[in-house]
């Protein structure tokens, strides 16, 4: 995550906690509840908000009712495992940096795929249906509301950098990205924890990449890996250097001319996992070469030929460096400028 975002207070947070209260507070209970309540009922509900919830969104309710039927005859393993799944998948800053294991719909259906399946339903429906609904706006917290609100007026992706994205005054918003897929980890499709404002590039080159995991080379089976937490306190140091094979000429710049060198030295993983999961390396050459960064070159060329110093152009550049894509404007002209005073020192250049 290039920029992380600023977690912000809003009542969307109130439909995890509905999720956590209905598996946890019913469903996990189903085999001690049976006795009384042989089928899932609005009367197991104490909570009114929940209730009403339910009440106006029969879709939920029967995909719940087929989730009770099945948690009744599972052994006390399995619903362990179901409440370690609804606890640990929504403690995402914990499983970004490596402390816990998500429990995933694969191991789920290892239990009973028909329980696996009916979860995904639910929170798909819960997700898609729900919270969308214009007759949920008004008297339920939407996606649409949380969205204009955690994004403001900012325009940049803060997973790129690169792209723009929708602010609150659009009327229509840029994609919410399941940081943790939603197809892969059960209960996290409304946490506000994982869910990001991404351009849409963003979100095609992610798509349902796995965030936790990688293949391991050569062999069967994954590896663990770390991810940059999208809510994180600070900012990442992440360094570009950029190197340019051949002349200074913008019109014959290829992405295999550059070689570009990404850094974080306090976190190596998380880096190459962010660039894993959006492409960065391809992305950021492919700009390079763009008729965007070409213009911004020769708008430096013009404002050092009349007079300014190389160094104070690129501080004013540095003063804002995640703003129309500094960050890598200044690594690309850093290596432009060396490459003209080489150039210049072996008489090529005037």
């Amino acid at each position: 995550m290039l920029i992380p975002f600023k977690l912000i207070r809003h009542r969307i947070r109130k439909m995890q906690s509905f999720v956590n209260y209905i598996f946890l507070e019913v469903i996990c209970k189903a085999p001690k509840l049976k006795e009384h309540y042989p089928d899932f009922t609005l009367d197991m509900v104490k909570v009114d908000f929940y209730k009403d919830f339910l009440k106006n969104h029969g879709n939920l309710l029967d995909t719940l009712s087929a989730i009770y039927q099945i948690v009744q005859g599972l052994p006390g393993q399995d619903i362990k495992t179901l409440r370690r799944a609804v606890l640990v998948n929504n403690q995402i800053r914990e499983l970004c940096i490596g402390i816990h294991q998500p429990v995933t719909y694969y191991e789920l259906s290892r239990i009973n795929k028909g329980l696996s399946d009916c979860i995904r339903k639910f929170c798909s429906n819960l997700y898609q249906n729900a919270t969308l609904k214009s007759t949920s706006q008004k008297k339920y917290p939407t996606l649409k509301d949380y969205y204009k609100n955690i994004v403001g007026c900012d325009t940049t992706c803060h997973c790129c950098g690169l792209d723009r994205i929708s602010n609150r005054y659009n009327s229509i918003r840029s994609p919410f990205d399941h940081f943790l897929p939603q197809s892969l980890y059960p209960f996290t499709t409304l946490n506000t924890h994982n869910l990001v404002p991404t351009c849409e590039h963003c979100n095609r080159y992610k798509h349902d990449k796995d965030t936790l995991f990688i293949q391991k080379p050569g062999r069967a089976g994954k590896e663990r890996i770390k991810a940059f937490y999208p809510f994180r306190h600070d900012i990442p140091e992440i360094r570009i250097k950029i190197k340019v094979q051949g002349n200074c000429d913008l019109e014959k710049i290829q992405p295999q001319d550059i070689d570009m060198q990404i850094d974080c030295n306090d976190h190596p993983q998380e880096l190459s996992n962010w660039k894993r999961l959006y492409d960065i390396d391809t992305r950021y050459k492919a700009e390079c070469c763009s008729p965007n960064m070409k213009n911004n070159l020769e708008q430096y060329r013009m404002i050092k030929q009349g007079g300014m110093p190389h160094n104070e152009i690129i501080n004013i550049y540095k003063a804002n460096q995640y703003a129309n894509m500094n960050f890598l404007k200044i690594p690309f002209m850093e290596c432009m400028h060396e490459k003209e005073q080489h150039a210049r020192e072996q008489g090529l250049l005037s």
